[in-house]
């Protein structure tokens, strides 16, 4: 049995329902009654309730349910993500606080190294099957990435002209349009470089040889 794909998924519901008929057909002794006695926020009957239909998934409860699912790192805060965008589907950009009398104004940057997911979103566009169908990238990335991340790296990355459409309306990669010289913090290329490292290694335990 294929452990379930947690970027496959539209329902949060289905995707519980199958990684948890997994864990059973994978793990003998598990079971969702011992499971959740370890377990502050859930219960059998709330999980019952919650694949049924009845009760929502809420953030509050994610941590926990991800420790009965079993998920990896990426899969859990995937999933913090996906109910996160569920409970808050007005998904505006972070605006600047204005600065009070006396504090300096933050200058705002266009580094590609503000957020590391830019680095893999701008190349994922030099695939051809990408550019084809760019709704693919979402499968693409969705194992270190949600998809509300993703639409926001990819405005980004148009704004400040890291991509930009061709001939034939397909986002490509492009060199940055704009001349500003910024420097980018060393920690910012230190969690860029972490966060590719932690991403090979969970994708070892998380999927198989072919997959990778």
């Amino acid at each position: 049995m294929l452990r379930p794909i947690i970027t496959n998924y539209t329902s949060v519901v289905q995707y519980m329902g199958e990684m948890l008929a997994y864990r059973k057909a994978t793990e003998p002794k598990f079971s969702v009654l011992k499971a959740t006695k370890a377990l502050r926020r859930l219960s059998p009957a709330l999980i019952s309730l919650i694949l049924k239909g009845k009760r929502r998934v809420t953030l509050d409860r994610v941590d926990e349910l991800s420790k009965l699912l079993g998920l990896t790192p990426h899969e859990r805060q995937y999933l913090r993500d996906w109910v996160s965008g569920d409970e808050d589907p007005k998904s505006a950009e972070p605006t600047a606080p204005i600065p009070r009398i006396g504090e300096r104004r933050k200058i705002a940057t266009s580094h590609i190294l503000t957020d590391w997911v830019h680095v893999f979103v701008k190349d994922a566009f030099q695939l051809s099957h990408i550019r084809e169908n760019p709704a693919g990238i979402y499968a693409a990335l969705g194992g270190i990435a949600s998809k509300k991340r993703i639409d926001q790296s990819i405005k980004f990355l148009l704004t400040h002209g890291y991509l930009r459409k061709n001939a034939k309306g397909q986002l490509v990669p492009e060199t940055p349009l704009h001349s500003v010289d910024q420097k980018i913090p060393s920690q910012k290329v230190r969690k860029f470089h972490k966060a590719v490292l932690k991403n090979a290694s969970d994708a070892l335990d998380q999927y198989t040889p072919d997959q990778r």
